[in-house]
């Protein structure tokens, strides 16, 4: 198996939490691996209001990690997952080759972050046009296999403008946490799950990690910028 170095823009670690319980009290206390502060379940807001509120309070859970220096790196198991259709997709290093991915991961009972995540690859897809689905592919990889099963991956997709380019993977739970460990994106809580984008291309063995919150205009130019042609040091 190949193994690429990923370098990380900000902690690998956990934006968030969801505990969406009435009485839920509000902590500020910043988590040094990245998770979020509880906050209680958004209620009552246009779609818009919403939008626009996950993503300041996105921005701002980001902006209290400090950014760190080190290197990891990332070895792909060959692991049988599903796609939104129902279909076999084996992650391995071969199926990222010839191609740039933006992956993400969500569930779909998910109320706090991963809509943000959705609209935000929703946009990105549009963004890319024909590159979707060609050079580029976005991944959303469910960290709730359970439920998330493919019809309900997909529905919760169609919500922020699937289409081709745009593929979400589910499994059963040993295959999703084998892969989710290999992207270093593991938590035991699905709740914990980690709100920050993971931008690569395996062929120039380039991986950056982006915050969930990065405008889509950005998010272009560092898929652009991972699937840049390497410099030939000899010329």
């Amino acid at each position: 198996m190949r193994k690429t170095e990923i370098a990380n823009k900000r902690s690998p670690g956990n934006p968030g939490r969801d505990p969406g319980a009435p009485g839920t009290k509000l902590s500020t206390r910043a988590d040094p691996w990245g998770r979020r502060p509880n906050l209680p379940r958004l209620q009552n807001l246009s779609g818009y209001t919403q939008v626009a509120i996950l993503a300041l309070v996105l921005t701002l859970y980001c902006c209290l990690n400090p950014a760190v220096a080190d290197r990891k790196h990332l070895e792909l198991p060959a692991i049988q997952l599903l796609d939104q259709n129902g279909q076999p997709v084996v992650i391995n290093d071969q199926w990222l080759d010839n191609r740039t991915v933006a992956i993400q991961f969500i569930f779909t009972r998910c109320g706090m972050v991963c809509p943000l995540l959705g609209y935000q690859f929703g946009l990105l897809r549009e963004a890319l046009g024909a590159r979707a689905g060609d050079s580029v592919q976005l991944i959303s990889i469910t960290v709730d296999p359970v439920h998330d099963r493919p019809e309900v991956l997909a529905a919760w997709a169609d919500r922020y403008g699937s289409g081709p380019g745009w593929t979400q993977l589910t499994g059963d739970k040993q295959a999703i946490d084998a892969v989710v460990k290999a992207f270093k994106a593991f938590s035991p809580d699905i709740e914990d799950h980690t709100s920050l984008i993971l931008i690569g291309n395996a062929d120039r063995n380039r991986w950056q990690r982006v915050e969930g919150s990065t405008p889509v205009a950005e998010l272009v130019r560092t898929i652009d910028d991972v699937a840049e042609p390497i410099a030939n040091s000899g010329s």
